[in-house]
C-alpha cells in the first residue's frame, strides 16, 4: 500500500506528466481570461428599504420605536395573510 501512494506522489510531483499531452494524466492549461468580456459584480448593494417591504427595513436604534415598528409589520404581516 505504501508504495503505491509513494508512486502516485510521484507522479504529482513530477512536471512532465502535465506538459505532455499524450498521457493521461495531462491536464490542459488554463486559458486567459477575455480582455473584452463585461464585469459582473456580484456585491450589489441591496435595494433601499421602503415601508412596504417588512424583511427589509431598517429597524430604529430607539427601543420604543423599534417596537412600534415591530407592532406595525406584525399587523401588517396579519392583514396581508388574512386577505390571501
Amino acid at each position: 500500500m505504501r508504495k503505491i501512494i509513494r508512486e502516485l506522489i510521484d507522479d504529482l510531483r513530477k512536471e512532465d506528466i502535465r506538459e505532455t499531452k499524450g498521457k493521461k494524466n495531462f491536464i490542459p492549461p488554463i486559458p486567459a481570461a477575455p480582455t473584452d468580456a463585461p464585469t459582473t459584480h456580484y456585491d450589489v448593494p441591496p435595494p433601499p428599504s421602503v415601508p412596504e417591504d417588512l424583511n427589509n427595513q431598517t429597524l430604529s436604534q430607539d427601543p420604543e420605536q423599534k417596537v412600534l415598528q415591530l407592532d406595525w409589520q406584525a399587523q401588517q404581516v396579519e392583514e396581508r395573510e388574512t386577505l390571501e
